[in-house]
């Protein structure tokens, strides 16, 4: 099924279809698809028990979910020459994300007061 998914993919670009997944399968899917890897992670570790390497994966991956947003803004912020706003909304944490609103005229040009965070 995923070499298939594959292949309609490429058929589609191939074809200049506008092909896409309703918004309601997606995030049913992305639900799913977390809720699998929770759970088959939770059992893993329940067979192992917690010992040190567990500890240590939790806590490198509780550092890196903090660190990582940070050198990405920085990143993107000098290098990507973006402005604080865009820098922080591409590098914000995936538990939150940004919902842009266009203005009359339909500009979508950065403006704070046409971005708002929401979070899942």
């Amino acid at each position: 099924p995923v070499i298939l998914f594959f292949l309609l993919g490429i058929f589609a670009a191939v074809v200049r279809s506008d092909l896409a997944i309703p918004e309601a399968i997606a995030k049913g899917l992305s639900l799913y698809l977390m809720a699998a890897i929770g759970l088959k992670g939770g059992l893993a570790v329940s067979k192992s028990g917690i010992d040190g390497t567990v500890i240590a994966a939790l806590l490198a991956g509780t550092f890196a979910g903090f660190v990582i947003p940070i050198f990405a803004y920085a990143l993107l912020k000098g290098f990507g020459r973006l402005d604080r706003i865009n820098s922080g909304a591409v590098a914000a944490p995936s538990r939150f994300w940004v919902r842009r609103r266009a203005n009359r005229r339909g500009s979508w040009l950065p403006s704070w007061r046409r971005w708002k965070l929401r979070p899942f």
